[in-house]
């Protein structure tokens, strides 16, 4: 929701969300016009989760695609075909069943580095924190960011016009309207 009040064109946004993506399914999306990207989709059976960081160990080894899928239940098999996750750019794959208790991934052997499929950076925006939001708004968009509007979102609060101006004040919640739809923003 954030991305989608301070950057209003879906092309230019970093980060998106379709609550709707197919029949019981949501998908959130990474993608920072460099090529790298990571797609989180989720159904009633858990969470898919994959990436390409274009600066990772992992990318410079230059491993088939179906290496990263291997043991990935048929629940999300998918996914991993899926044309718009472009499936045969992948440095990690990673998925939790609802009922386990861990995350699982493909067992591949990677060079020895301290993010060497890349996922660390790619996934670190995911830690719940508006702060780290806030930090890397500011910096991305080369703008002052509301700390208490990012605040204010991760708390799922009711967006006022106060919120979204504070955010990008040549937006308003009436042209957000079928993006907050789509994101499953409350209302």
């Amino acid at each position: 929701m954030l991305d989608t009040i301070i950057c209003p064109q879906w092309e230019h946004r970093y980060y998106s969300f379709n609550s709707n993506w197919a029949a019981g399914e949501m998908v959130g999306s990474m993608r920072n016009g460099q090529g790298d990207e990571f797609f989180a989709a989720f159904n009633c059976h858990g969470t898919f989760i994959k990436g390409f960081d274009h600066e990772s160990a992992a990318a410079s080894l230059g491993l088939p695609s179906e290496r990263f899928y291997r043991a990935l239940p048929h629940h999300f098999a998918a996914f991993s075909r899926e044309p718009a996750f472009s499936p045969e750019y992948v440095t990690f794959c990673m998925w939790r069943l609802s009922d386990e208790p861990a995350w699982s991934s493909a067992k591949i052997e990677l060079p020895e580095a301290e993010d060497s499929d890349g996922s660390a950076h790619l996934l670190e925006i995911l830690d719940c924190l508006p702060k780290t939001y806030w930090r890397w708004a500011t910096e991305y968009y080369e703008t002052e960011v509301s700390q208490q509007a990012v605040i204010a979102v991760y708390e799922h609060r009711t967006l006022t016009e106060e919120i979204v101006a504070s955010l990008n004040p040549t937006c308003s919640v009436a042209a957000l309207r079928d993006d907050i739809a789509e994101i499953g923003y409350p209302s």
